[in-house]
């Protein structure tokens, strides 16, 4: 009997726990199972040739908002091609609509509902052992021509005829609630598992004691802890393997106070300064304690992701979400004087009650904080989640097909949310990127908003189809200038293509904003050749020759120094005025990075 636990994830350095968890909660019966790992951006035909080859005789997929759709194409192939293989599915996905799954993909042997340890465990000892029968393992939902064992059949075979039973779609009962101390630690029973170059996936904490509209964790209350002495053992071994990043799937990691401290302090007391460890936090419930812990550690152990979602007191209270902006906003800031923490911030489009001009307001106030990171989602109207339960009230229209996404609702137009899609993309190519943090600011600042800049930015891709084309780093920058030149050039005109609110560019100088785009790129990384639109620097070849030697150092892979005539001292985040007459000099350090954003160290001359 072989058993493939197959997941298709959104990425190579994504990882999938839920598989790792299922195989080493049944590891008596590893001979029989295998674990098949693909991303959704490999092509279906190479990831059926590999299953086809394992020739298993039962595939069970993970199944995801982002891969279900994917996974349907794969199941109509396999079973034409593996007609007596067994097919389930299982994950969120698949939980919480599973008759309507099973009668919709008749190709599938069934889902396996909810938290999949002991169901699974079971649904092994049945298949493997022959042991019991199929409607007495909690948490299925199963047609039974498809799903039934060779020896369960068997019962139902006639002199006359094969099969006669009822095929109507057998659910069992729920499974109650998984104790996580009975969990393995997945990571060292399945010891095969390659850490390298990945992004390791582990979980402390099950459920949600928080009841956001939007969210399926929000359906059970009961919040689960593992063990400390059990997370502390676990956190050692990626400590000691090295691990370059843990991310806690712990819905509200913060949601014990002690215990949130506890797991803190033991991460700072044994880093060895290599794994950072993301929390997915709620920030209004920071304590000072846990708040000045997090001003003690070292730059890069932890970075937090905080869900705002919005500022809009109105649809902070449709969506269940007991907080204020004001409050988030001071803890944001408390966090962020030490310059130590990564913080990730995200945004909801297309919540109840928030429109254009809101959601704008929403995108502002979040901006101000200058989060390392600011997420634009739109909302996903999942099966089983208060939306789903509202979507009429709210005049709420989504995609019919996964990732049931919001496509306008009372308050917001399918317009509006095209024209949010453009301002999303914009934010993870000049600002999610980190790579523009000193040229964005000079930039953000003419405009009368941050959102404004955005909206004028896509609206300018757009119009140049732009946002056709996928474009290099150099590229970004240049396109950034040109934007810059057709607003000057665009001023006086009165039927101008951008609906830019009127920026102030009085004190605007193109020749300042590339050498800050300049700047930004040497930060990144160490140019072999200058780039097109800065002028030629053969003249000063011999000067910053001696500016090399009468400092000591070498031209290298690893450090660089690059002569800027239109910055100031303030522009490097120095306090006093530079005379522009002559060009200031500034050393690039490679070997010494800010691990917050990865920016190279800088020292003036």
């Amino acid at each position: 009997m072989k058993i493939l636990l197959t997941a298709l994830d959104a990425k190579f350095i994504h990882s999938n726990l839920a598989i790792y968890c299922l195989a080493s909660y049944a590891d008596e019966y590893r001979n029989s199972l295998k674990l098949k790992e693909y991303t959704i951006n490999q092509q279906k035909d190479f990831i059926l040739r590999d299953l086809y080859l394992e020739k298993p005789d039962i595939i069970c997929f993970s199944c995801y908002i982002w891969n279900i759709n994917y996974i349907r194409e794969l199941i109509s192939d396999l079973s034409k091609i593996l007609p007596q293989t067994k097919i389930w599915l299982g994950g969120p996905e698949v939980s919480y609509n599973a008759n309507e799954i099973v009668d919709s993909i008749p190709e599938i042997s069934g889902v396996m509902i909810g938290e999949g340890e002991e169901t699974f465990l079971e649904f092994c000892k049945y298949y493997v052992d022959q042991i019991g029968q199929l409607n007495d393992i909690n948490g299925l939902a199963f047609r039974p021509s498809k799903a039934l064992a060779d020896h369960e059949l068997q019962k139902y075979n006639t002199v006359s005829e094969n099969i006669l039973f009822d095929e109507s779609i057998i659910v069992t009962r729920p499974r109650d609630i998984f104790d996580l101390d009975k969990l393995p630690f997945c990571y060292e029973v399945l010891n095969n598992l390659s850490l390298d170059h990945r992004i390791i996936y582990y979980e402390s904490s099950r459920g949600c004691p928080f009841n956001c509209s939007y969210c399926l964790s929000s359906i059970d209350k009961k919040v689960r802890f593992r063990s400390l002495d059990k997370v502390f053992h676990e956190l050692q071994f990626f400590i000691d393997h090295e691990v370059p990043q843990v991310k806690f799937v712990d819905r509200t990691f913060n949601c014990n106070h002690k215990r949130t401290i506890a797991i803190w302090k033991y991460m700072m007391e044994h880093d060895k300064g290599i794994t950072n460890f993301h929390c997915e936090i709620a920030a209004e419930i920071l304590n000072d304690e846990e708040i000045e812990l997090l001003k003690q550690m070292r730059p890069g152990l932890v970075q937090l992701e905080i869900g705002v979602q919005t500022t809009n007191p109105m649809t902070l209270e449709a969506i269940h979400r007991p907080s204020s902006f004001e409050h988030l906003a001071s803890i944001v800031n408390r966090i962020h004087t030490n310059h130590n923490v990564h913080m990730h911030l995200d945004l909801i489009a297309g919540l109840p009650h928030e429109d254009l001009d809101s959601f704008a307001n929403s995108f502002n106030d979040v901006y101000s904080l200058l989060p390392e990171q600011l997420q634009m989602g739109f909302l996903k109207v999942l099966k089983g989640s208060f939306m789903h339960a509202h979507q009429d009230e709210y005049d709420c229209v989504y995609q019919q097909s996964s990732p049931f996404e919001v496509l306008s609702t009372k308050w917001i137009s399918y317009d509006d949310i095209l024209l949010l899609k453009q301002v999303e993309e914009m934010v993870e190519v000049y600002y999610n990127s980190g790579q523009f943090t000193k040229t964005l600011p000079y930039l953000v600042e003419l405009f009368k908003t941050p959102f404004s800049f955005f909206k004028a930015l896509g609206e300018f891709y757009a119009y140049k189809n732009y946002d056709k084309i996928s474009h290099n780093r150099i590229r970004k920058y240049e396109i950034l200038i040109e934007f810059s030149q057709f607003l000057l050039e665009q001023l006086d005109e009165s039927n101008s293509v951008i609906s830019y609110s009127n920026p102030d560019l009085t004190n605007f100088s193109i020749e300042k904003l590339k050498e800050l785009c300049l700047l930004d790129l040497y930060l990144r990384e160490n140019l072999k050749k200058r780039p097109n639109w800065m002028k030629d620097l053969t003249l000063l070849k011999e000067e910053t020759k001696n500016i090399y030697m009468e400092n000591g150092l070498r031209r290298s892979s690893k450090l660089h120094i690059e002569p800027f005539y239109h910055l100031t001292h303030s522009d490097f985040g120095f306090t006093n005025l530079f005379n522009e007459k002559q060009p200031i000099y500034c050393v690039f350090d490679y070997e010494n990075r800010n691990p917050i954003d990865h920016n190279a160290t800088i020292t003036l001359l």
